[in-house]
């Protein structure tokens, strides 16, 4: 695991969280996918609400460059 890994891992620790889904990349490719969550419905909202944060978070950084 790289340091870059552990300190955000160390992060979300430390946040009062009520539900976690974690997505990772191993050295071979492999998707590791784990979630604190059981429901199928709930841990598909919180990707879908990852992805969208996402979006914006990147549309906000070219619209940051451009002006």
């Amino acid at each position: 695991m790289t340091e870059e890994v552990q300190n955000i891992i160390k992060e979300v620790g430390e946040a009062d969280l009520t539900a976690l889904i974690t997505v990772g990349v191993d050295q071979e490719g492999k998707i590791q996918l784990r979630s604190s969550a059981n429901n199928v419905a709930v841990m598909h909202w919180l990707l879908n609400k990852g992805l969208f944060e996402l979006n914006i978070y990147e549309m906000n950084q070219k619209q940051d460059e451009a002006a």
